[in-house]
């Protein structure tokens, strides 16, 4: 687990777990669906679509403790460029909505567009995911993925 800031140049990892000692984070791999939608999104476009007053700042430590246990909320997932880019790619809005509806604990878009991910608890949760995400949103393209702790 890391704090990412900047524009995604500056990384360190977050090695306090919620006791204070310094532990990595991970307990357990994350399996994760990757879907691509059909779009080549514009990173310029979408960051001059974002106003200064629309960044949330840091994601608070709390939210990277409980997604590195498992104990993840929709709210966790925050990405400040979602909103700029889905208003212009609905495409990433859909698949970001039809992954929550497969069964993902929490959803939402990579970067400044267009993947999003949906992180579900287990390797065959995920593979019913990407089935079902395949044969009703076979436009995109799907990656199942763990995370590498």
């Amino acid at each position: 687990v890391a704090h990412v800031g900047g524009v995604g140049e500056r990384i360190a990892p977050l090695e306090i777990d919620a006791s204070g000692e310094r532990a990595p984070l991970w307990r357990a791999p994350l399996s994760m669906i990757i879907a691509v939608p059909p779009v080549e999104v514009s990173t310029a476009e979408v960051f001059r679509a974002l106003s200064p007053e629309q960044w949330s700042g840091a994601a608070p430590t709390e939210h990277l403790h409980a997604i590195a246990s498992g104990a993840i909320r929709p709210a966790m997932l925050q990405n400040d460029l979602a909103a700029a880019a889905m208003a212009r790619y609905p495409e990433i809005a859909q698949l970001r909505s039809a992954l929550l509806a497969a069964g993902a604990e929490g959803a939402s878009m990579s970067g400044s567009g267009g993947a999003v991910f949906g992180i579900f608890l287990g390797a065959k949760q995920a593979d019913q995911a990407a089935s079902m995400m395949r044969q009703n949103h076979p436009q995109a393209r799907y990656y199942v993925v763990n995370s590498l702790f």
